[in-house]
């Protein structure tokens, strides 16, 4: 039943979050990491993503890209 504090953890809690696609689950669903910091520290939060997918730029694959 932990996963079910997630939401009031990143709504009531002022914390700045980011959510950054990382690629899919051998079922073909998307999944996401989820970056947060501490409050009204949103520019690490944004970096991290920054840093994050210049270390894996997933969609420069084309496969990985939506579908139109």
């Amino acid at each position: 039943m932990c996963w079910t504090m997630c939401y009031p953890f990143n709504m009531l809690g002022r914390l700045p979050v980011l959510s950054v696609p990382s690629g899919f689950a051998s079922n073909g669903v998307p999944t996401g990491i989820q970056i947060v910091a501490r409050s009204y520290a949103d520019e690490i939060v944004f970096q991290a993503g920054f840093n994050y997918e210049k270390l894996d730029p997933w969609l420069k694959n084309v496969e990985n890209r939506p579908k139109i």
